[in-house]
């Protein structure tokens, strides 16, 4: 057989198996509730205050009980939405409780995917808090320690692609980071094809780290704390929602206020049609003088 089809087939026969084990998993957990209903051995979530087998909830470091789908919502607004790794317990009670979710509670909790998701949040965090200094290969995206004295170069240990750390593209020697700059932008479409990259991302006015939505309302907040808008990029730390138009079912044509919720792809998609246009107009005056 092919190897790259034997390949392909265990990768399909991997993945069966593991959504035959999370099926599995979900009506054990069913099971277990039906038969804590029955015998009256239920225990409420410390969030939503549902009943729930006491084999099905998740505790924290102080023994506070949640279902599975608080605590899966809650790590993953706090991975994905808001870009921190730190779990603490959300218990409704007062005064608020300084616990935090042990690993061995969020893996039983979490989807295999969320869960890699946050351990590459807690993995990025010890990084940033070492200040260890990391360069990320320009291929494949493999990051690796490189200290200062080691030169402006990375080789990859594994591809062997060779990036510079100065601006972390494919190493340029002997030319400046400017001069491939300079050099990239007399070619028409690959400038037109940057800015309208460049155009769907959006970056933080504080941290100037650059990222873009999948779903969720047009509030960001970044991992340092800042808030923007999706929409109009601008700084609403101050403001909050209140930059957003709260009249339902307004058309926003006399408001001039954002929407909170919107289709972030339609977004994109005329934000990055409008730089495409810029970006082909100075290309075109360019070659022309």
């Amino acid at each position: 057989m092919d190897p790259v089809l034997e390949e392909e087939i265990a990768w399909l026969r991997s993945k069966r198996a593991k959504e035959s084990e999370e099926r599995d998993r979900e009506m054990a957990m069913q099971l277990n509730d039906s038969l804590a209903e029955e015998t009256g051995n239920q225990a409420e979530c410390g969030c939503c205050c549902g009943d729930y087998a006491f084999d099905n909830l998740v505790q924290c470091s102080e023994g506070h009980l949640f279902c599975r789908t608080c605590v899966r919502k809650y790590v993953e607004e706090t991975v994905f939405g808001n870009g921190k790794s730190h779990v603490k317990c959300i218990t409704s009670e007062s005064p608020a409780c300084e616990g935090f979710f042990p690993d061995s509670m969020l893996k039983q909790a979490l989807p295999e995917a969320t869960y890699q998701k946050y351990q590459e949040a807690v993995a990025r965090d010890v990084v940033s808090g070492a200040k260890i200094s990391l360069v990320t290969c320009c291929k494949c995206s493999l990051q690796v320690e490189l200290e200062e004295s080691a030169g402006t170069v990375l080789v990859c240990p594994g591809c062997s692609t060779e990036t510079c750390r100065l601006c972390g593209e494919e190493s340029h020697i002997p030319l400046r980071c400017s001069e491939v700059e300079k050099k990239t932008q007399t070619d028409a479409r690959l400038t037109v094809e940057e800015a309208m990259t460049a155009a769907r991302l959006r970056q933080c006015h504080t941290c100037k780290k650059k990222f873009f939505k999948v779903e969720g309302c047009n509030k960001m907040i970044c991992s340092c704390g800042a808030i923007l808008c999706y929409v109009c990029r601008v700084d609403i730390s101050k403001v909050k929602y209140a930059h957003f138009c709260q009249v339902a079912h307004c058309d926003h044509s006399r408001c001039k206020k954002c929407k909170l919720f919107s289709d972030s792809t339609e977004d994109d998609r005329i934000a990055m049609y409008e730089a495409g246009l810029t970006a082909l107009n100075v290309s075109y005056c360019t070659v022309v003088l």
